[in-house]
């Protein structure tokens, strides 16, 4: 920024008739360069690429399919997420399962898939609400599309 010649207060470049604060006449000094600042800038690299985002139909599909596995946010980058559904998932189906299983109110190892369809039916509408929603964000933020 340019400078007043007589109170020497920053003035913009623009201010070459009158100098806002004392008016001076003619306040810039004609020997007044700016300054190049592509100098001290470093230039960007040239080996970007740019973000893609991710695809809300492709997360709903996920979801749909392997949702109590929490792939559909390991593809959205919530690891953490991921693996506490994960994690819950299998805790319930093993849970409920070893329980229906055990109390002998259901001998059949088929007695594990009541608790899995419940979960997966959790799931298919998390899945439903991907396909409506509009204003879904990624880990990085951005929307998906």
């Amino acid at each position: 920024m340019p400078r007043c010649k007589s109170c020497q207060k920053e003035i913009t470049k623009f201010d070459t008739d009158i100098c806002p604060y004392c008016g001076e006449k003619n306040p810039i000094d004609p020997n007044y360069e700016t300054i190049d600042v592509t100098s001290y800038i470093k230039p960007q690299e040239q080996n970007y690429e740019l973000y893609r985002s991710k695809s809300r139909k492709t997360a709903a599909f996920l979801c749909l399919g392997l949702g109590y596995l929490g792939v559909h946010s390991f593809y959205l980058g919530f690891r953490r997420t991921g693996l506490i559904q994960c994690l819950v998932s299998i805790l319930l189906i093993a849970g409920i399962g070893s329980a229906l299983f055990f109390t002998k109110a259901w001998e059949s190892p088929l007695a594990f898939l009541v608790p899995f369809f419940v979960i997966w039916a959790v799931y298919m509408l998390q899945s439903i609400y991907y396909f409506k929603k509009d204003n879904l964000k990624d880990a990085r933020g951005e929307f998906l599309r």
